[in-house]
């Protein structure tokens, strides 16, 4: 018990965090500059991670700061664009403390509830970035009219894009959280073998 303990503490060191901070962010970078199905990025995923395992100030960052880099490279959109987009994706590291309460991913097993949670996760993440992103009413001009109809097109038109959401959300979340899973249990043998040698 001790053992896996120490391992998550290991994990949750600053230096530990750090390095993995940027590992996401250099995650988000890559994965949005090279050739991409469109919104098939981890930028959620990193979002949920954060949420679930993060305890530093700066946790909720890690999915805006990749955002932020990669599109000085790709090229920016209106700040009310950008004020939209950013905010939804800030919104999967709330959802990801929420996945967090009740100690689930807190130690080993319980694969199956965690999995749950990384699914149910995903997909919410994934819903409200379709919802927040396509109301007309936020953004002005529109390509569409300020009207239901206006806002149906909207939701129709980016069908496409939330199949594509989701596929990466659900493909990303599962590598890196079975990561950071299998980070633990090695952290764990490499903690009882160094006691066993000692």
């Amino acid at each position: 018990m001790a053992t896996r303990r120490h391992s998550v503490e290991l994990l949750r060191s600053t230096h530990a965090q750090v390095a993995i901070g940027v590992l996401l962010v250099a995650l988000i970078v890559a994965a949005r500059l090279l050739p991409h199905a469109p919104n098939f990025t981890p930028v959620a995923a990193v979002g949920l991670l954060a949420g679930v395992y993060f305890r530093k100030p700066w946790a909720p960052l890690l999915p805006l700061a990749g955002l932020l880099i990669s599109d000085f490279f790709i090229g920016g959109y209106g700040v009310r664009g950008m004020v939209v987009v950013y905010g939804s994706f800030g919104l999967t590291f709330l959802i990801g403390r929420i996945m967090a309460r009740g100690g689930v991913f807190a130690g080993e097993g319980r694969f199956g509830a965690k999995s749950a949670r990384v699914l149910g996760g995903s997909l919410a993440g994934a819903v409200l970035f379709f919802l927040i992103t396509n109301n007309v009413f936020l953004y002005t001009p529109a390509l569409y009219p300020h009207d239901l109809s206006g806002m149906m097109a909207s939701y129709v038109a980016g069908l496409p894009f939330f199949r594509s959401q989701i596929l990466g959300d659900l493909f990303y979340s599962g590598v890196l959280f079975g990561a950071y899973e299998l980070a633990k249990v090695l952290a764990v043998k490499s903690l009882a073998e160094k006691h066993q040698c000692s």
